[in-house]
């Protein structure tokens, strides 16, 4: 068995009322699309470590990191979603008839179609520029979901849904962050991840649910806990959905450059925020954080 106690972690979840969902069409201001507004403000680019007001007195560069980086958390949104539903597909038996699972699975299609119909917006503002993006976004691209070698099923879920979970955690936070900024803000990005934070707290629930209900020792516990964060930049940076916009900047725009430094997120404000609990402590309590041993000398 892949988990235990599965009626005691999921029969109160299984029985919540729906109310928190939001549909596509209704709340979602559509015809508000073409209004000016940014995509990351100078509060959230300081968080990720992008100078604002440097990038703004280079006007062309500011203007494709704009829509770029609208574009690119879209993409990786909708990847990042894609593969938590064939996860669940390539996992139903072990999962088992779980409510929870299936209403998460449910609102993710209509997540997909959310930042997807954001992204072809977009797209088509700029279709030179979009062919552009792809080649770069080939580099950042999010991995498709692959069933992989694990020491057991236990260990391949838990390596799964953590990441899952700090994904998750962190949509609902980049929205909080937004809204300290949200008037300047385009107002159907600023709706599209209001209501997908909305849902998306409740996928914490689901994730934390599946994570507590796996039959794994506290010794694999731990090993998969130091693993993701020795792993952290590169998970982290997946779903960040910056790197494309940053490397198109340094690209097309080199006196720009000095804007979008490379560099890992570890470095970035954004990380104190995770490791402090800003907004992450369901991930946290599930892996707690031990910052990864630099390599001895030699």
């Amino acid at each position: 068995m892949t988990y235990k106690n599965t009626d005691t972690e999921f029969s109160k979840l299984d029985n919540r009322n729906v109310n928190y969902r939001f549909d596509l069409e209704k709340d979602i201001p559509w015809s508000r699309i073409s209004e000016p507004g940014l995509h990351f403000g100078p509060h959230f680019c300081a968080k990720v470590g992008v100078d604002f007001e440097g990038l703004r007195q280079h006007p062309e560069a500011f203007a494709l990191f704009q829509w770029a980086v609208g574009v690119e958390t879209s993409e990786v949104f909708y990847i990042l979603e894609q593969n938590l539903m064939d996860f669940i597909d390539d996992e139903h038996a072990a999962l088992g008839p779980n409510r929870s699972a299936l209403l998460l699975y449910q609102e993710e299609v209509k997540h997909m179609a959310l930042f997807r119909r954001y992204s072809d917006y977009l797209r088509a503002l700029k279709p030179d520029w979009a062919a552009r993006f792809d080649e770069a976004f080939t580099n950042y691209r999010p991995q498709s979901y692959a069933r992989e070698n694990y020491p057991s099923a236990a260990v391949q879920h838990y390596c799964f849904w953590l990441p899952t979970l700090i994904f998750e955690e962190y949509t609902v936070y980049m929205f909080k962050e937004f809204e300290k900024e949200e008037e300047s803000m385009q107002p159907v990005w600023m709706a599209a991840h209001g209501a997908h934070a909305k849902e998306e707290k409740q996928h914490v629930v689901t994730d934390a649910a599946h994570l507590r209900a796996l039959d794994i020792t506290p010794v694999e516990k731990r090993a998969c806990a130091h693993a993701f964060w020795s792993n952290f930049d590169a998970t982290f940076n997946e779903f960040l959905g910056i790197s494309t916009a940053k490397a198109m900047v340094r690209k097309y725009y080199p006196e720009a450059a000095s804007c979008v430094p490379e560099g890992p997120m570890s470095a970035q404000p954004i990380f104190s925020d995770i490791v402090g609990g800003n907004g992450f402590k369901v991930t946290l309590e599930h892996a707690p954080f031990v910052r990864p041993q630099a390599p001895a000398a030699a």
